[in-house]
């Protein structure tokens, strides 16, 4: 990217600054300065801009249009106010005069009037113009959004005044495999081992957008998405792209393949083996027609019939060319022939099919990756600690790994990116990888560097008076840490917890039918909503969610600081692991809090699933059990999914029959602790399982009252109901119990009672029980728990 295309740039930015803020941010020229390239996108500038309308409220299902809500004029940041973000939407339609001028003031006083830098530009522009409406009207879409489509055709035309645009391509990227790199590990170091694995692939995806953009000689205006193991690069069209991305598709997934002989080592770098087949890259590209970034949006029709917007025809066509790419991961690298290991003459193709020549008696204990033949593994002090095996290793990799992850725990922690000449005395292996990836050095430092681009990971501390960022970077890096800074491993979060069944619980959530919300849902949708609704789960799952794992109470009484791993958070889905008597809580928590987000629409949602497992239980199969429980919360395969809900305990429930189960899992808790018998929860458990006997002993019951989390229930008149309420009036023993059990007995006569009183119960009795755990039961459940859905 040449300097005048950023003096352009950053000008047009502090332009639309003083326009829509009214303070003098450093700008003397006019609209028509930058119309040779908004022509291209946009009629005019001359709309008198209101608040900005969430891009989530534009989504309608059917003929139902949700109440638009607006977001808060604030420069972006995680602060919040007894608990609430500040930046979820509001239902009132403020006029910009009332709150821009304090944001512009802001973004002067901290170098927006003066910078001349693009980059830190860049993230001024998003951190202070993200919450401000552009001046075209186009709904949903920031003035951060609109300077970024104008910078980004800037760069495509090297800053020089054209008659007309040049030809246009869309780049999309993804990383196949990332679930096998990343889980594939034994229990030893799991939590440590995958947060550093999960911070690897993300960082992987910036580095080759790095190296695409100087390749392009573009900017990061021309990232249209870059979150969730994939990205979207607006460039030019020409002869040159497709076999110039062939060969950086070859080149990398060589390197992901078996290190593919990294330059720049020394004897003191740690060594890189490859992923061998794991992880790959995919890399694709369609042409882009120029109507497609105008607004108001060029319509098409698609095979079905119905209307869409050009850009998604496009990004239709982006993503069945990836999908191809996907399914053949290294075809580019396998048709290469040339030699890549001289002493032998060893083709790509050879070493492909080729074994490792490996000694069997050594493995990593965390990813078992046999030790090749003359590597050394050293012992681990810190994993022979844990375990009676002898001589426990770690390969170079996971060690590589691990330290990236006590890094990203540190209380600041910074991205640094330095130029390739400014190397590091010691190189891990993830680095060395991303170097000769991008050209560039990554690091996690605890403070800035000068002279290198320091992304702060914390949204609130940049930008800074007092020390010079460079920006922000949003990756959820909660950690659990002991007092000594040590991180916890999976087996102390196993066993903190307030209980006596000592168990790790593990969550994956995600966004319900993002993909058809999108296509379906938001009719029309542009390259610059497309930008800002990805922005936002950017801000959500990489911010907020972070702050929910480490700053606040998600619950009364319940914290998570310290007790939970965000092993992944991007795109729209999440896993975590931790205590598990706090995760179902944080459920709880992320799906109201996005709900409140997305401004309470009720077509966007998520679904989630929890597992409980044992400290010692292999990552990858905990996080397969939590996506089967996910499945099940999303009613995968039956004929009328509803989705918008949670498995826990072997039971789906909607979000709103769940805090029902919370609250009276609370109560029976309560209960316990102020006197009642121990009984009490278990002859509950009995009634349900009379209940579940009953029901099955009547033919035609199941048909008559279907069970369901979405369908009401009749009352099923049974013997369970007269001993129900023989045996808990057995259970009082004063005047106020007499009273609770009275409660109990008339919800368990309501609609669905019984059901989810099973599930508070049963979360209950993990609670409340003492004694040594029962050794049969698997994922914190009892064998009929299992067969009663």
């Amino acid at each position: 990217m040449n300097q005048r295309v950023a003096e352009l740039a950053i000008d047009y930015g502090r332009m639309l600054m003083q326009k829509i803020t009214g303070v003098a941010c450093g700008s003397s020229h006019t609209d028509d300065t930058w119309q040779p390239w908004t022509k291209y996108l946009w009629p005019n500038e001359d709309l008198e801009p209101l608040a900005m309308q969430s891009a989530w409220s534009l989504i309608t299902i059917g003929k139902q249009s949700p109440d638009p809500k607006y977001v808060p004029i604030h420069a972006l940041s995680l602060a919040d106010h007894d608990g609430e973000w500040e930046l979820n939407p509001c239902g009132s339609e403020d006029k910009v005069a009332t709150a821009a001028p304090a944001l512009g003031r802001d973004f002067v006083t901290h170098g927006g009037a003066t910078e001349t830098d693009f980059d830190r530009f860049y993230y001024l522009m998003q951190k202070y113009a993200s919450t401000l409406p552009c001046t075209y009207g186009e709904e949903g879409v920031s003035l951060f959004r609109q300077w970024g489509m104008v910078a980004a055709l800037m760069a495509l035309t090297e800053g020089e005044v054209v008659n007309t645009l040049p030809n246009l391509a869309l780049i999309g990227l993804d990383l196949p495999g990332i679930q096998t790199m990343v889980y594939t590990i034994t229990a030893r170091g799991a939590g440590k081992g995958v947060r550093g694995r999960s911070a690897f692939v993300q960082l992987l995806i910036s580095a080759v957008v790095d190296k695409l953009l100087d390749e392009l000689d573009l900017c990061l205006a021309n990232v249209i998405i870059n979150a969730g193991g994939n990205a979207l690069i607006l460039c030019r069209h020409d002869k040159a792209l497709e076999q110039m991305l062939k060969g950086i598709e070859q080149s990398i997934n060589r390197i992901l393949f078996n290190g593919g002989n990294l330059r720049g080592g020394n004897e003191r770098d740690a060594r890189f083996t490859g992923f061998k087949g794991d992880l790959a890259l995919a890399l694709a590209h369609v042409k882009l027609p120029q109507s497609t970034l105008k607004y108001p949006v060029h319509e098409v029709r698609n095979p079905n019939g119905s209307v869409e917007s050009e850009w998604q025809q496009v990004e239709r066509a982006l993503k069945e060319a990836l999908s191809t790419a996907k399914q053949q991961p290294f075809r580019t690298m396998m048709a290469d022939q040339r030699v890549v290991q001289e002493e032998d003459e060893t083709t790509l193709f050879e070493l492909f099919f080729t074994p490792d020549a490996a000694d069997s008696e050594r493995f990593c204990a965390v990813c078992r990756r046999p030790a090749e033949k003359g590597e050394k593994f050293a012992a681990d002090p810190e994993l022979e600690a844990t375990t009676v095996e002898p001589n426990v290793a770690r390969c170079p990799e996971c060690k590589g790994f691990e330290e990236l992850a006590r890094r990203l725990a540190k209380e600041t922690a910074f991205l640094v990116r330095r130029d390739h000449a400014a190397r590091p005395g010691r190189a891990s292996g993830w680095q060395r990888v991303l170097n000769n990836i991008s050209g560039y050095w990554y690091s996690i430092e605890e403070r800035p560097v000068k002279d290198a681009l320091s992304l702060a990971f914390n949204l609130d501390d940049f930008p800074s008076k007092d020390v010079h960022i460079d920006g922000f970077r949003l990756l959820a890096t909660a950690t659990p840490t002991e007092a000594n800074g040590s991180i916890r491993d999976n087996n102390e979060l196993a066993e903190d917890t307030s209980s006596s069944l000592k168990r790790l619980g593990v969550l994956k959530a995600d966004v319900d039918n993002l993909a058809q919300l999108l296509v379906n849902s938001l009719a029309k949708r542009s390259a610059a909503q497309t930008a800002m609704l990805s922005d936002s789960l950017t801000l959500f799952f990489g911010g907020w969610l972070d702050k929910l794992c480490t700053d606040l109470e998600i619950a009364a009484g319940v914290q998570t600081r310290d007790k939970v791993y965000v092993l992944y958070a991007g795109g729209d889905d999440l896993l975590i692991i931790g205590s598990w008597d706090v995760m179902p809580y944080l459920a709880q928590r992320i799906a109201r809090d996005f709900n409140l987000f997305t401004g309470r629409n009720p077509g966007v949602h998520l679904s989630a699933g929890i597992v409980l497992v044992r400290g010692k239980e292999p990552l990858y199969a905990a996080s397969e059990s939590a996506n089967d429980e996910l499945d099940k919360a999303k009613g995968k395969g039956e004929p009328d999914p509803k989705k918008n809900a949670i498995n826990f305990l072997g039971k789906t429930y909607g979000w709103n029959d769940f805090a029902k189960i919370i609250k009276w899992q609370e109560k029976l808790v309560e209960l316990r602790n102020t006197g009642a018998p121990a009984s009490l929860i278990g002859t509950l458990l009995t009634i349900y399982a009379q209940y579940q006997r009953d029901r099955g002993k009547i033919p035609g019951i199941k048909a008559r009252c279907e069970e369901g989390t979405y369908r009401d229930q009749k009352l099923f008149m049974g013997p369970w109901l007269w001993k129900m309420i023989y045996q808990l009036s057995r259970i009082v023993r004063d005047k106020e119990q007499e009273q609770s059990i009275a409660e109990i007995q008339r919800y368990l006569l309501n609609t669905g009672g019984i059901e989810r009183m099973s599930v508070s119960a049963r979360w209950a009795q993990f609670l409340t029980r003492e004694g040594s755990q029962n050794d049969q039961q698997q994922n914190g459940r009892e064998p009929n728990e299992r067969s009663s859905r």
